[in-house]
């Protein structure tokens, strides 16, 4: 989410629960979805799109270490996570990022796009109003029932004004 900033005087990117920003780790000012987006041009062999997004168009993944930004939650006085979680965040990234290569290397061409593993038919029928249920039907299996209504006990109490 961006966010207009009055402290900063411009928009700035938020996580949708405004938990963390990512910022100018020289300055400290919050950095806009263009900010970030030029910072990663900066080492992108080219434009990212839905078909060739970021992590498929690094030829290796440290470049990424080159973009100047960084993370910090949105109260601006701490960082999210220590250096150890940082560095082990960084390896489970970058295995991810090592199944997705794998993952691209597969040769899918005549392969058709699919939702699920298998067809599913979604049976649809005429949009028809219909009789109803017959009331007596309706409560027949019902505990308690008074007329075609269902008893159910009380859950709330009237307060006494």
């Amino acid at each position: 989410t961006e966010v207009w900033s009055n402290d900063f005087d411009k928009w700035v990117f938020l996580d949708s629960t405004r938990d963390y920003y990512i910022y100018d780790p020289d300055t400290g000012i919050p950095l806009s979805l263009v900010e970030i987006g030029h910072r990663l041009a900066e080492v992108m062999p080219g434009p990212a799109t839905w078909e060739f997004p970021v992590q498929w168009q690094l030829p290796e993944k440290s470049m990424l270490d080159g973009v100047r930004i960084a993370y910090r939650e949105g109260d601006n006085e701490h960082t999210v996570l220590s250096e150890d979680e940082i560095e082990a965040m960084t390896h489970d990234l970058g295995r991810i990022l090592d199944h997705v290569d794998q993952l691209q290397a597969l040769d899918t061409q005549g392969i058709e796009a699919t939702a699920h593993a298998i067809p599913l038919a979604t049976p649809l029928r005429a949009d028809e109003a219909q009789p109803g249920i017959d009331p007596d039907l309706a409560v027949a299996n019902a505990p308690l029932q008074d007329g075609h209504a269902f008893v159910v006990p009380k859950v709330i109490d009237e307060e006494e004004g």
